[in-house]
């Protein structure tokens, strides 16, 4: 299983930063996947720079875990 992150990141005005890519169509909270030898709050710290110049100043907490199911091979349970 690939595992990544994506942050939701709001200014002082309640804006949301989003980015395009050439991997997917429209709009999107900054993220990748994750390496085997990065935690996740190293590849939030890493794709927050690359993709907005922002700095990660802050606590960075887990949301939840999700499931693309609409591009995931894996069988559904239940």
């Amino acid at each position: 299983m690939t595992l990544g992150v994506r942050g939701v990141v709001l200014d002082r005005e309640n804006r949301c930063f989003l980015s395009s890519s050439s991997l997917a169509a429209g709009w999107h909270f900054a993220g990748r996947r994750r390496a085997r030898s990065r935690t996740f709050r190293d590849a939030l710290i890493r794709e927050l720079a690359e993709e907005g110049r922002i700095e990660l100043l802050g606590r960075a907490g887990p949301h939840g875990i999700f499931l693309n199911r609409h591009v995931s091979a894996r069988p559904r349970r239940g």
